[in-house]
């Protein structure tokens, strides 16, 4: 039996019990020509964590923890380097992202790649989350993380995020073309996503959100349940059409506009000087 057996046969049931037989059948002639391993896998599982989960399982098996690291720095600088309008949305996933990476090192028993990454990345949460964030800081074993107060109430809980469907798209677009599937495992088994209408929200007192932000049970990502439904078909990997590739697309000639535009306004910035000085 191959090492990809098992994980199809869970993406298979899958499909199945969601009723995409269009999806299911793609599934089937995609496995016979193409490894598991080379696939994006669908990333709105919704309730259905426990697949999210095996991926995650899975890749622990031959990945290097400072991958994990690579993984959230990337996203970091991505999400650092979005355009403005998306920028305060897509800053919100970087908290629970640090949280359940540095957790995901602390249970595979990596306690010096663990304080390395906090020692690294800690210092931008610091401000509005210190209590949590020092917490994290003492925990170094497995078995220190199964005893700790803090961490129990990350691990037993989902941490609670909002943004508008446009932000969540180019997030899971995101985190699909950088192949981070041990991100999209934290996404979809520990964040709760409410995906809310309209526009991105403007820049709003992160520290009035933070205490908005309280943990308070165990709860399903309704909202993702609902993009589903929205998008009925099965959708793993990346379609040219899904709304993935037409999230990054926009985005990607968004950002082109504005710096064609940004270039133009240099220019006639210039040419009026060089007509003051003629």
């Amino acid at each position: 039996m191959s090492a990809e057996e098992p994980l199809d046969r869970i993406v298979l049931r899958y499909l199945q019990k969601r009723g995409y037989k269009d999806a299911e059948k793609a599934f089937l002639k995609e496995s016979k020509s193409q490894k598991l391993t080379e696939m994006a896998l669908v990333p709105h599982l919704g309730p259905d964590a426990a697949i999210s989960d095996h991926i995650l399982y899975y890749n622990e098996e031959d990945a290097d923890p400072n991958s994990l690291v690579q993984g959230y720095r990337l996203l970091r600088d991505w999400v650092n380097h979005s355009l403005d309008m998306y920028k305060p949305e897509l800053m919100r996933i970087l908290w629970p992202m640090f949280v359940y990476c540095h957790l995901e090192l602390v249970n595979r028993d990596e306690g010096h790649v663990a304080r390395e990454f906090h020692r690294r990345f800690g210092p931008d949460h610091i401000l509005l989350r210190e209590e949590d964030v020092r917490a994290l800081a003492g925990l170094a074993t497995p078995a220190h993380a199964e005893s700790d107060a803090t961490a129990r109430k990350f691990r037993d809980n989902r941490i609670p995020i909002s943004c508008c469907q446009y932000t969540f798209d180019l997030l899971v677009k995101y985190l699909h073309h950088a192949n981070q599937m041990a991100l999209l495992a934290i996404l979809n088994a520990h964040i709760s996503v409410t995906v809310v209408k309209g526009d991105p929200a403007p820049h709003t007192d992160e520290a009035e959100l933070s205490a908005k932000q309280v943990i308070t049970g165990v709860g399903p990502p309704s909202r993702i349940d609902k993009f589903n439904a929205k998008y009925d078909r099965g959708r793993w990997g990346v379609l040219e059409d899904s709304v993935e590739v037409q999230a990054l697309d926009e985005f990607e000639e968004e950002k082109l506009r504005e710096e064609r535009r940004a270039a133009g306004a240099k220019n006639a910035g210039d040419g009026a000087e060089g007509g003051e000085e003629g």
